[in-house]
């Protein structure tokens, strides 16, 4: 059956940071499944939940999510990181 949620992950430099971001749309058992992870915070500035890339455990991550929502984990696959040091503009939609 396929999941009508969807959450997707994406790097981005925040606050001098790498963090991955955590886009998906309102869902309270999607946060509460969240909130589980230590390294977890909202973001007001960017309205979306992220995990500092050096706590971010993607198979962790992936175990428990898997059975109730669609990762999308493309956009971390092949990240060399940003050698610039710019961040990338991004919007994070989160919807109630």
């Amino acid at each position: 059956m396929p999941h009508s949620r969807k959450i997707k992950l994406e790097y981005y430099k925040h606050r001098g940071q790498v963090v991955v971001l955590l886009t998906f749309d309102y869902d309270a058992e999607v946060i509460n499944l969240i909130k589980k992870f230590n390294a977890v915070s909202w973001s007001r500035s960017l309205n979306c939940w992220y995990i500092p890339r050096n706590k971010f455990e993607l198979r962790s991550f992936l175990n428990m999510l898997k059975k109730i929502a669609l990762i999308d984990y493309s956009a971390l696959k092949g990240y060399k990181g940003n050698k610039s040091g710019d961040s990338k503009e991004i919007a994070c939609s989160y919807k109630n």
